[in-house]
């Protein structure tokens, strides 16, 4: 079966976190064509989900929202997801689980996505944000 291909392109507000999941969720299974791999299209999601909330609050924090693009391709083994927005650049913090003791809520995103997926990266393409989630399904991808 050749890949899917999917884009779409949603306001920067977190009303619209919900429709984003449904999205993915529904691409998950049309690329793999089957819903076998629920945990693990869950877990795309819930990165999706951190992903998104990171750029539309702290992005888009001191600039008016504008948009996020998603661009997707999958198959039967993997999917691949990528943002862009025009929110202000990332600053990468290390790869590890916040102190518990110093958050009491929130500060958890970023390890959580990188949990999620097989491969997270981010650059600063010119003046937009670039992400690109990778998930395989099976037994090489994740738990």
């Amino acid at each position: 079966m050749p890949a899917r291909i999917m884009s779409c392109r949603f306001p920067a507000s977190l009303h619209y976190l919900t429709p984003l999941r449904h999205f993915v969720q529904a691409f998950c299974v049309d690329a793999l064509e089957t819903e076998a791999w629920e945990e693990q299209v869950y877990q795309l999601q819930l990165a999706v989900s951190e992903l998104a909330t990171n750029i539309i609050r702290h992005a888009y924090r001191d600039l008016p929202p504008e948009s996020v693009e998603v661009a997707g391709t999958g198959d039967t083994s993997e999917v691949i997801l990528e943002f862009w927005d025009t929110g202000s650049a990332f600053v990468r913090p290390p790869p590890a689980l916040p102190e518990l003791v110093k958050l009491a809520e929130g500060g958890y995103g970023s390890y959580l996505i990188q949990q999620c997926v097989d491969d997270v990266r981010y650059e600063r393409d010119g003046e937009r944000n670039y992400w690109r989630l990778e998930k395989r399904f099976g037994e090489r991808g994740g738990a």
